[in-house]
């Protein structure tokens, strides 16, 4: 249960320095309602987000599943910026696969089979919104492709999925993109970043759990060292908020001895908080509290 020891840290950790972690509601620190709220909107976009992708695994990947093969020469290191952002243009028309089904492999053994898109389309799924993606820069042209195969981290562990790897004008560096369909894959996108918007809570970079079948999982992010008994020190407290779909872990943290005479280091470690689940994770994602980003979990027995 959460009591007057939650109520306590939603109000420290507004009065944090610049040091501290959170942010507010306007000029006051947040309500514990109101960052369940915030919580339940994250599940319902995660929802949302499902759509008709009803596969008893789904394949949802953890960050850009982007991979580079081979090196960048030092003379197109200029070319690096539009690589990262996805601007990417072919030259012409790129090879069609005669594959109409591929299949998804994870570390556990399980598996399935999605519906595998030509190389033109992977492509354009990665592309970013053009010289928005790297203010300005012009694109690396994609001379041709060819089908293989890419490990792409998701919310299971890492997964060997069909790809399409492209070759890329003056370089000898290549770019792998899965090659997935849309209707196969969750893909969450994160609402703009608001500042003023800005609940208190910690970001969770990963979760892990004995078992799917477990009610209890432990998600990892950076804190200080020290408990909040300790100066720079903090304490952390953590809550599940579930749907059918998803998890979504509060994070808020209280800190002692910040009255803004101490020298604190800047260096992060690995801190982690377990919280107990009504209902087993199962094929739940865990989902990040401050953007909605699905994180990975792994299964440790």
């Amino acid at each position: 249960m959460i009591g007057r020891r939650w109520a306590l840290a939603l109000t420290a950790v507004m009065s944090l320095s610049a040091c501290g972690a959170g942010g507010a509601v306007g000029d006051r620190p947040p309500t514990l309602p109101e960052l369940r709220d915030q919580a339940r909107t994250v599940l319902a976009r995660y929802d949302k987000a499902v759509g008709e992708v009803q596969a008893a695994r789904r394949f949802v990947p953890v960050g850009e599943p982007t991979e580079w093969t081979g090196e960048l020469e030092p003379a197109n290191e200029s070319i690096k910026p539009a690589l990262t952002a996805g601007h990417l243009v072919p030259a012409g028309p790129l090879p069609v696969t005669s594959r109409r089904t591929g299949t998804i492999t994870w570390t556990d053994g399980v598996s399935r089979s999605v519906a595998v898109i030509p190389a033109e389309e992977a492509l354009a799924a990665h592309r970013h919104k053009g010289d928005a993606g790297c203010g300005g820069c012009p694109p690396v042209t994609v001379t041709d492709a060819r089908p293989v195969t890419m490990q792409v981290d998701t919310t299971r562990g890492a997964a060997t999925v069909p790809a399409w790897e492209y070759t890329l004008k003056d370089t000898a560096l290549r770019v792998r993109y899965p090659a997935v369909g849309g209707s196969d894959v969750v893909t969450v996108t994160a609402p703009p970043w608001d500042p003023d918007a800005s609940l208190a809570g910690e970001t969770i970079d990963a979760a892990t759990t004995t078992a799917l079948t477990s009610k209890r999982l432990t998600v990892s992010f950076v804190g200080p060292h020290d408990p909040a008994s300790e100066p720079c020190g903090a304490d952390y407290h953590a809550e599940a908020i579930e749907s059918s779909n998803a998890v979504v872990v509060l994070v808020v943290v209280e800190r002692r001895h910040n009255d803004g005479n101490e020298t604190c280091t800047m260096i992060g470690f690995t801190r982690t908080e377990t919280v107990s689940l009504a209902q087993p994770l199962g094929e739940r994602v865990v989902l990040d509290a401050r953007q909605g980003a699905p994180v990975s979990v792994r299964v440790t027995d």
